[in-house]
């Protein structure tokens, strides 16, 4: 479907809708937006004239301000709990992943095999977080726009942040151990801060990456008694990436286990060598 012009004009019950439960509401959303996601975001996007044209009979159509106000209403609701499993790192990346920091509702008009089929979400080139909609469907399921996986796909999907050579974010791959080991809560605990003074120096890459590779390579996705070993020695669920000073057993990575937690570590001059390797022993450590 080719976009469509903005509606000139509007009947006139549809901008007393968009009024008393859009406008009358935004500046109140907009502040929630943004202190769930810890930043200043933005609502300004969302165009309730360029939106009309795609309404169909019905809810999006007749009561336009309040579906608007329900895609957002929704979509903050879903980033709470996307904040609240994944925590400051997750809504640091998503905040720089999606550097715009506005939300706003958009026709999905990619490829046709691309398209959503009623609605979903994904990071537009500049940055927006768009809540998309198929032809014909604005209006349509619009509490699920945002979903915590659809989310992790769009990042995983989206250009890289400025200032970034890479697109995935660690969220993704979070979501992708937790399908893996068949344990939703598993946590990824990146300690970005603690980490930064050690690492800043040397050149590299997050180990969460290797640590896939490794699990994936060792079958954990396919073998259940791997995925119960593990999930019974790594009774915390939480998998942190560390420098140290001194190492347990290898020279460039290693995976070690300790108080019910996975440890992938090496030290600051060898960050990002021979990563995919890092967590090599780690059948040896469950």
């Amino acid at each position: 479907m080719s976009r469509l012009p903005p509606a000139e004009k509007l009947p006139l019950a549809v901008p007393k809708n968009i009024r008393d439960e859009w406008e009358s509401k935004k500046e109140d959303l907009q502040k929630e937006l943004s202190d769930v996601l810890g930043a200043e975001w933005t609502l300004k996007d969302i165009n309730p004239s360029a939106l009309y044209p795609y309404a169909v009979d019905g809810y999006a159509k007749e009561s336009l301000g309040s579906c608007i106000e329900q895609y957002v209403s929704s979509a903050i609701y879903n980033l709470k709990s996307f904040a609240s499993t994944y925590g400051e790192d997750g809504k640091s990346e998503l905040n720089s992943i999606c550097h715009a920091r506005s939300l706003l509702i958009d026709l999905d008009d990619r490829p046709k095999d691309a398209r959503v089929s009623y609605c979903g979400v994904l990071v537009k080139e500049g940055g927006a977080l768009a809540l998309v909609f198929s032809e014909g469907n604005l209006g349509t399921n619009v509490n699920y726009a945002i979903e915590t996986q659809g989310l992790l796909s769009a990042l995983n999907a989206a250009p890289p942040a400025p200032g970034s050579a890479a697109a995935m974010s660690f969220a993704a791959r979070a979501s992708k151990l937790a399908d893996m080991l068949e344990k939703p809560d598993v946590v990824l605990c990146p300690n970005f801060e603690a980490n930064f003074e050690k690492i800043k120096a040397a050149a590299g890459k997050k180990g969460s990456e290797g640590l896939v590779y490794q699990m994936s390579y060792q079958k954990f996705g396919d073998d259940e008694m791997l995925r119960e070993g593990f999930n019974e020695a790594v009774e915390k669920g939480e998998i942190h990436f560390r420098i140290v000073d001194k190492m347990a057993y290898a020279t460039y990575g290693e995976v070690v286990l300790e108080d019910g937690a996975i440890y992938v570590q090496t030290q600051a001059h060898n960050f990002g060598t021979n990563v995919d390797y890092a967590a090599e022993k780690i059948l040896d450590q469950l």
